[in-house]
């Protein structure tokens, strides 16, 4: 987000969108068996629920009626559409001993590998190279995500890795590696615990992919000889992750004890309430219930059932709301002009609630790639087919260009989602967009949601607020001007955060603000907002998980969306090639569809799609007395209509020609007509 009078800082970077916290005591119907201080499980909608039971849940498709949708949560799940899942089957005494005995030795193993981990970073001086072959040795497990938490702040970043903070967070934000591969007997015990009707002598031909730090994903084929796509988290990989909180906070305990300054209070509870949101990773049916509310909070945008903030509800100050994006568009560097502007579709996998448990989840296959850098290469291919060209045309500089805007535009969709419904994936990275082309029609699909969250609308609000605030206190020199200013940062954090009014400290936090923020101070305003959280915990004020996880989240999008100069000057060269590759050079010049070329660009496209119909059209307007105030007519209708299916479309089409068909008058040997040339005014079409 940015003020509404602010210049961004680059011209790719996404206006800046903040973030918040439930409502206290509020218990989210979404979170069941999430056994955390930030939750409370909740009773199932359905009743008592026997183990091993399934409870059918209520397919993801359904049409949502306009009294579905809660004008105070536009993204909540009607109750009769969560999703309870299967649970465990009770242990036997027996078994119960056996499996915690197995556990305890796992354990025990895995906090002695963790504690040589450590201790080579130890020796190492806690050198960049020792924490990536730290990361790689690991194996799943939470210490990425710790190191990608520790960088996302710079406080946080210097509170551990020193004054040399910037180049560890250059080099470590996108550390990555991958969980220890599931045995046989592991995906056999998630598959049986959540229903799933498998075929035993098929599953050496399972397919995985995709294996990251906590579960895997893998294509099972059924009895039926259809296939399943499987998300897993195993038992081996909870041991695993609560075994490296164990050895964290230990860690983290005797560098507190020994070197009480060296960690802020502040810092510590933004890494405590990180371990406790890494804990609700590892339940599914609490990844499934927050896959469908992000699929209810598409549909309230696409239907406008959303809280509607508008500005003139903000200060003058506030940060701008994001606008509603439009399809993707792509501009011409030179003109602004946009060449090229498709619909798209956002959309989740679809999960089965009946094949859903804490430890697997059955979800829709996705024929689709990653936004991901890795992924870049397969691009090719989904490209050529969105466009309708020869693979062999599009060049790596095509690919980047391409992965480089849908990334842009995901993020965009992101940021007015959580603006207006107050829904937001914390986990937002290029690896959880993927993309597909469906009936010849552009659809992102956000995935991995099990850590999603959601705030209210005045929470959203005051992140606006809080952001601008803190922009004009170093815009700012006079002291009653900068007084006012943090005067109201603190009225938003008492929005959004949790206190105990006979303990907090609202002054002292005011003279943090001014601190935090001097006249023409330097720093990016959302990693402002990150320390003053922290700070602010010096002053009996707690910032939610929520709240935090929103900044964090907008810090690692930002981190993904901004180029260098030279590569934004070789991605602005690239755009007019790539509407070359379109092939619109022939039929403009035919003059088959005058006016705004991004219409033009966009209509033809899509007709494209359909070659029979697309012939007929062309054939029919060379020939038929079209007007130019016509076409136009027809193809602001038709225009209006690319969201629908493509047999639905195909009529609409069918319907204009045959209106031009009737206007046409009968065949003359010496007459021949042409658009070009068409001189007779006829009145346009009515509507189809």
């Amino acid at each position: 987000m940015m003020p509404v009078n602010a210049r961004p800082e680059s011209a790719s970077e996404i206006p800046d969108q903040p973030s918040i916290h439930a409502t206290v005591g509020h218990v989210d119907p979404l979170s069941q068996g999430v056994h955390s201080a930030g939750y409370i499980p909740q009773q199932s909608p359905y009743g008592p629920i026997a183990a091993g039971h399934t409870v059918k849940a209520v397919p993801p498709a359904s049409t949502l009626g306009e009294q579905q949708f809660d004008p105070e949560d536009p993204s909540k799940v009607p109750d009769d559409q969560v999703i309870v899942g299967r649970q465990p089957r009770t242990l036997s005494s027996l078994e119960w001993l056996g499996d915690r005995i197995k556990k305890g030795f796992a354990s025990l193993v895995r906090t002695f590998k963790m504690m040589g981990i450590l201790f080579s970073i130890y020796r190492h001086g806690g050198s960049v190279e020792s924490l990536q072959n730290a990361a790689a040795k690991a194996r799943g497990g939470i210490l990425v995500k710790a190191i990608q938490f520790a960088c996302s702040s710079p406080s946080i970043a210097k509170d551990l890795f020193g004054d040399d903070h910037e180049q560890f967070t250059r080099t470590l934000s996108h550390v990555a590696t991958s969980n220890k591969p599931m045995s046989r007997a592991e995906l056999i015990h998630c598959l049986d615990e959540a229903g799933i009707d498998y075929d035993p002598a098929r599953l050496d031909e399972i397919r995985n992919l995709g294996t990251g730090s906590i579960g895997e994903v893998n294509e099972i084929i059924l009895n039926s000889g259809e296939s399943l796509i499987v998300k897993t988290v195993s038992k081996s990989s909870e041991t695993r992750v609560y075994s490296d909180l164990r050895v964290l906070r230990f860690v983290l305990g005797l560098v507190t004890f020994f070197a009480p300054s060296s960690i802020g209070k502040g810092t510590k509870h933004a890494i405590f309430s990180f371990f406790d949101s890494v804990k609700e990773e590892l339940n599914l049916i609490t990844e499934a219930n927050r896959t469908r509310q992000q699929d209810f909070a598409f549909k309230a945008v696409a239907q406008q059932h959303i809280f509607d903030i508008r500005q003139d509800e903000l200060p003058e100050y506030a940060y701008a709301l994001p606008s509603r994006p439009n399809g993707w568009a792509i501009e011409h560097p030179d003109t602004g002009t946009v060449l090229l502007r498709l619909p798209v579709n956002f959309k989740v996998p679809a999960v089965d609630g009946n094949t859903a448990s804490p430890h697997a989840l059955g979800m829709q296959k996705i024929d689709g790639v990653t936004l991901s850098e890795n992924d870049q290469p397969k691009l090719r291919k989904l490209a050529a087919k969105l466009f309708n060209i020869d693979e062999s045309k599009l060049t790596d500089d095509h690919l980047l260009a391409f992965r480089f805007s849908l990334k842009k535009l995901a993020f965009q969709h992101w940021f007015y989602c959580y603006a207006q419904t107050g829904f937001f994936n914390a986990d937002m990275h290029d690896g959880n967009v993927m993309v597909t082309v469906e009936d010849g029609r552009l659809n992102i699909y956000f995935i991995d949601l099990g850590n999603a969250q959601k705030v209210s609308r005045d929470a959203v609000k005051a992140t606006y607020t809080i952001l601008g605030a803190m922009e004009q206190l170093r815009e700012e020199s006079g002291v009653a001007r900068r007084s006012h200013y943090a005067d109201e940062v603190v009225q938003c954090m008492q929005t959004l955060s949790e206190y105990e009014p006979d303990k907090v400290n609202w002054d002292k936090l005011k003279q943090e603000v001014l601190n935090l923020m001097p006249y023409r101070g330097a720093g990016k305003i959302d990693q402002k907002v990150i320390d003053l959280f922290n700070r602010a915990y010096n002053c009996n004020v707690k910032m939610p998980k929520e709240t935090v996880a929103l900044f964090r989240a907008k810090i690692l999008i930002n981190s993904q969306t901004t180029v260098t100069d030279e590569a934004r000057r070789s991605l602005d060269n690239i755009v007019p090639s790539m509407i070359e590759l379109l092939g619109r050079g022939t039929d403009n010049d035919s003059g088959v569809l005058p006016g705004n070329i991004a219409d033009q660009n966009a209509l033809l496209m899509l007709i494209r799609q359909l070659p029979e119909l697309r012939q007929q059209l062309l054939d029919l307007m060379r020939t038929a007395p079209v007007t130019d105030e016509q076409l136009q007519y027809a193809a602001s209708q038709l225009l209006s209509k690319i969201d629908l299916p493509p047999d639905e479309f195909r009529r609409e089409v069918d319907e204009l020609i045959r209106q031009w068909q009737m206007q046409m008058p009968p065949a003359h040997p010496e007459q021949t007509h042409s658009h070009a040339g068409a001189s007779t005014a006829y009145p346009p079409p009515v509507p189809a």
